[in-house]
């Protein structure tokens, strides 16, 4: 399948239908949200499945620093050491408030006991269920002081003690404060945005609305290879002049699994439908713009639609 690397000669009627290239793909987390927005399904086959063009638009670029900076190395394993400079070679503002906030992520590791004990986890799983492998990458797993956790944990053993009508034979006390010296186990996953206060749907002034896809695959994930379920943290840091940052704990429960099982199963559905009547073009000029095949689709939209009010 060597045309597959020829960016500039494939197209929809290149994709392969052997059975041997199709054994090889993966569903990630970032595939299922792909898939679930509305999208054009050649830019999806290229950029989540054929892998043939990279996703990577300023704001990524910005994230693979930021995150190669904290952890050495992007989820693929690269590098990105520099961004974008201005025409005299120096760095944006941008740039600058990155780089403090790599600065200021040490200081906030110390505040919250933060400790990073293995990076960038690649993780995967085959379930007879579905077509395809499962696949995701945990940039940290780690231990945490979180005084939130620790205060649920408690309520849930004096509870459990109170159900059963048995003496305490657990020193609770001498637990937690335990917990509060060596933290708690913990998955990682590192975010930069360039304003945490910014208002939108997505935005993370209001995480309650984020989709649980990626935390919960990676708990199951984590929980199908090495047999444990930790909390799981996301750590968001922005560029913004104020350089803000905020901790998130996300709890994943057993409903969130469910609807994750339930996205993998219309994902795969997804995939075989077009696998079926082909990957075609589907385009828009929002989608269009940030499009890695822009300068090689024949149907790009280029041309930005009028507002009707």
């Amino acid at each position: 399948m060597e045309h597959l690397k020829t960016k500039s000669t494939y197209f929809p009627e290149d994709i392969p239908t052997e059975e041997s290239f199709w054994d090889k793909i993966n569903i990630s987390y970032s595939t299922i949200a792909a898939l679930r927005e509305p999208h054009c399904p050649f830019q999806v086959f290229s950029t989540r499945i054929g892998k043939t063009f990279k996703d990577e638009n300023p704001d990524m670029q910005r994230g693979l620093y930021f995150e190669s900076q904290i952890l050495g190395a992007t989820a693929k394993g690269d590098k990105v050491i520099d961004l974008p400079r201005t025409q005299k070679g120096e760095i944006t503002a941008d740039h600058k408030r990155i780089d403090e906030q790599v600065e200021n992520f040490k200081v906030i590791s110390e505040k919250h006991n933060i400790k990073f004990l293995t990076k960038q986890v690649r993780l995967e799983y085959k379930d007879k269920r579905w077509k395809y492998k499962l696949v995701g990458v945990i940039d940290a797993i780690g231990t945490i002081t979180d005084d939130n956790f620790i205060s649920d944990w408690v309520s849930k053993q004096t509870l459990d003690i109170f159900k059963e009508h048995t003496d305490n034979q657990l020193d609770i006390a001498a637990v937690v404060e335990q917990m509060r010296i060596q933290g708690t186990p913990a998955i990682f996953d590192i975010k930069l945005t360039k304003n945490i206060n910014s208002n939108g749907d997505w935005s993370w002034k209001h995480p309650y609305n984020m989709p649980s896809t990626q935390p919960a695959m990676l708990t199951k994930l984590m929980i199908e290879n090495l047999q444990k379920k930790y909390p799981f943290y996301y750590l968001v840091f922005d560029y913004s002049p104020q350089k803000e940052y905020q901790i998130i704990r996300k709890d994943i429960a057993q409903i969130d699994i469910a609807e994750l099982e339930n996205d993998i199963r219309e994902t795969e559905e997804k995939i075989d439908n077009y696998r079926l009547n082909g990957w075609g073009y589907l385009p828009e000029y929002y989608r269009c713009k940030d499009c890695p095949l822009l300068q090689t689709c024949p149907k790009a939209i280029t041309t930005k639609p009028i507002l009707n009010i």
